[in-house]
């Protein structure tokens, strides 16, 4: 990145950025240097144009995005440049310096139409471990359950990506999601994505997680800090009209009425550790859970056996 003119704003926020994730999120220091090349790279992009990083736009993501598939750069390589580029921009909006976070509705690489041979070549196999089914959204332990889910495994500042990514460098992404619960129970899954060599050492890994958090839950710092996120990013969201139409649609399919846009802040503030850990136990299992792997599974197998 150069160093002048409105270049100098770049970088400047990039530093500030990875100040926070040493600092705060506890990053090693190989992750914060591999985050500052990502950004100082699409800062590159940006400058093209003399913009700045807190103004990029969606076609800046989109076009840099091109120009590295353009470049012939792997897929699993843009997935985390864009994965850097959400996380900065999600800091951004929490920290009220942009108004709207550009990388919203670019498509991931995954979701790019490629040809087979990808597959085949299989370098990333895929981890999904759910349980036959969470809580409907009109359960009364349904939010406690989904908020103990995000501290397992939302973002940056989950359990997962803290310990199997940051800690021991086993992937690049990793999360704990639950969701279509409008009208039916709701699936409750894990996602990794993992290198062949890598695949059993990180299942194994991702296990101990998932077991530490059934046994042990999740602790009042833990939920203190979710609950700050959650609302934050709530209000964020509602900050636009597309944003607060999506809610109320949301809202409207899982049977709450416009009362629930304040609601909603209210009853996640509620929420105790006890109901947290309770919904844990009572939903889900993961002695029952199903493990599956997509990609060079047996190539994965001979690599560590």
């Amino acid at each position: 990145m150069r160093e002048k003119g409105q270049v100098n704003g770049n970088a400047r926020v990039v530093r500030e950025f990875v100040a926070y994730l040493r600092v705060e999120k506890g990053l090693r220091p190989a992750s914060c240097e591999a985050y500052r090349r990502d950004l100082e790279q699409f800062a590159e992009h940006v400058e093209e144009r003399d913009g700045l990083l807190v103004g990029a736009t969606q076609a800046d993501v989109s076009g840099f995005m091109e120009g590295l598939r353009g470049h012939a750069v792997e897929s699993r390589s843009i997935a985390r440049k864009l994965s850097c580029l959400r996380g900065f921009y999600r800091w951004l909006l929490m920290d009220k310096r942009i108004a709207h976070d550009p990388t919203v509705n670019v498509e991931t690489p995954s979701s790019w139409k490629v040809l087979p041979k990808s597959l085949a070549e299989g370098e990333v196999a895929e981890m999904l471990e759910r349980s036959g089914a969470a809580a409907r959204s009109d359960e009364a332990d349904s939010l406690a359950l989904r908020v103990g889910t995000a501290i397992l495994g939302s973002g940056f500042t989950g359990r997962l990506m803290g310990s199997v990514r940051d800690k021991e460098g086993l992937t690049y992404g990793i999360s704990a999601s639950m969701g279509d619960d409008s009208i039916v129970d709701g699936a409750w899954n894990i996602n990794a994505s993992f290198a062949p060599a890598l695949l059993s050492k990180g299942v194994a890994s991702t296990r101990r997680e998932l077991d530490k958090w059934w046994n042990d839950g999740v602790t009042e710092q833990e939920l203190a800090a979710r609950k700050q996120g959650i609302t934050g990013s709530y209000f964020v969201g509602l900050s636009t009209t597309g944003g607060l139409a999506g809610t109320i649609l949301s809202n409207t399919q899982r049977g709450y009425d416009l009362s629930w846009l304040d609601g909603y802040p209210a009853a996640v503030k509620a929420i105790s550790v006890a109901q947290v850990n309770t919904a844990i136990k009572t939903h889900l299992n993961p002695s029952t859970m199903v493990l599956v792997e997509a990609g060079s599974v047996a190539a994965a197998g001979s690599a560590t056996h």
